[in-house]
């Protein structure tokens, strides 16, 4: 939906295709008492669009080409967004943008990351420090084309197809929830 709106070929508009997703996608945000209303859905529309060039130019980034001289761009959007989108809806509005430049970024993830969620207007930098920790793991790894790849070596490969729950740090202490699949398709008794 995002592409085909940039690409004007529906007769939705850019902000307006982040407004549809964000709505189902960032649900517990417009649950308190928040609106998707029409008001509301120009507003993502507006910023989107004052910042289009900007945002186009992540789109086909990989996380692996963010520079510091980046920083001050980066943090200023996400500040700019946080105050109506949220500091979940801010990360999930980037990276339905660009993908492979914004990672996902919520409270379960910050944390384990680090970088927890701080109050509202204060997070543009969490959400950096983060972006920074996310590519220095990817750059251990050997890159993002690695992670995609289905012929690593068995380790890295390995590692992949591990549930969420299971790449926990060892003493972590979250009650077990039915495992998410990470990167791959079989389960954590098929990867032992």
């Amino acid at each position: 939906m995002v592409d085909r709106a940039i690409r004007g070929e529906t007769e939705i508009s850019f902000g307006e295709s982040i407004a549809v997703l964000l709505a189902t996608w960032n649900r517990r945000f417009y649950q308190r008492g928040r609106r998707c209303d029409r008001k509301h859905v120009e507003q993502i529309d507006a910023a989107l669009e004052r910042r289009r060039s900007n945002f186009l130019a992540y789109r086909h980034r990989s996380i692996e080409t963010v520079g510091d001289g980046e920083e001050g761009a980066i943090k200023e959007h996400f500040a700019y967004f946080e105050p109506f989108l949220g500091r979940v809806g801010v990360a999930k509005c980037f990276h339905l943008i660009a993908p492979s430049f914004f990672p996902l970024w919520d409270n379960e993830i910050a944390a384990e990351y680090g970088t927890p969620l701080q109050e509202l207007g204060k997070n543009a930098g969490q959400y950096w420090a983060f972006i920074r920790k996310v590519q220095a793991d990817i750059q251990k790894l050997g890159g993002a084309g690695r992670l995609k790849s289905r012929s690593e070596p068995p380790p890295l490969r390995r590692w992949m197809n591990l549930p969420i729950a299971s790449l926990r740090p060892a003493g972590f202490s979250r009650a077990r929830r039915q495992p998410q699949r990470c990167f791959g398709v079989i389960s954590k008794e098929e990867a032992f």
